[in-house]
């Protein structure tokens, strides 16, 4: 386990959870009790983590996850309009290419 606040590790067991590996599988966040939530593979039991949640750490990652979402929007505008770009090209070509045949 790893404190975040001062980046410490934990290699310890913790009280309860006993040895062995895989014993979660999948976590699952319920944000209004600030508590994680992982479902027994080789368990007997739902291991639930509560944790307290400094804004510090959340307001970033909210504007990572707010800027991740614009530049999506973005790109998808940006693809959409290069493809109306090409779109009318081809027909003015079309058009353009018609004209000389019917001066020919």
């Amino acid at each position: 386990m790893i404190n975040p606040r001062t980046n410490v590790t934990d290699t310890t067991t913790p009280s309860g959870l006993g040895t062995g590996i895989a014993k979660w599988l999948g976590i699952a966040f319920a944000p209004s009790a600030n508590t994680l939530f992982a479902a027994p593979f080789d368990a007997s039991a739902v291991l639930s983590v509560r944790f307290t949640v400094s804004l510090s750490v959340v307001a970033p990652l909210r504007q990572i996850t707010e800027l991740t979402n614009m530049l999506g929007s973005l790109q998808s505008e940006l693809v959409s309009s290069e493809a109306t770009r090409v779109s009318t090209q081809q027909v003015t070509d079309a058009a353009l290419l018609s004209s000389q045949v019917a001066r020919l």
